[in-house]
């Protein structure tokens, strides 16, 4: 299904919702790579929940999950996890 640019409330809200429920069940979060899913799991702990639930980031939301990323990865070597 395209991406929508905006979302009214109701389409919001039924997103969000699909979303709590998909990971409860773990879809969200799955992967067959433990180091992908070690960064997953720190990159989803450390973002804005509200910025999880958008469709599209704003340039400067965009600017902070880079940095985050580059944090995230950035641990990950110190640890010895990441080659």
């Amino acid at each position: 299904m395209p991406a929508k640019e905006h979302l009214s409330d109701s389409e919001q809200k039924h997103l969000g919702d699909l979303t709590d429920e998909l990971d409860a069940l773990g879809f969200m979060t799955v992967e067959d790579d433990p180091l992908y899913a070690e960064f997953v799991k720190r990159l989803t702990a450390r973002e804005d929940p509200a910025v999880l639930q958008q469709v599209a980031l704003t340039p400067e939301q965009q600017e902070e999950r880079m940095r985050l990323v580059d944090e995230i990865i950035s641990e990950l070597i110190a640890e010895g996890r990441w080659r």
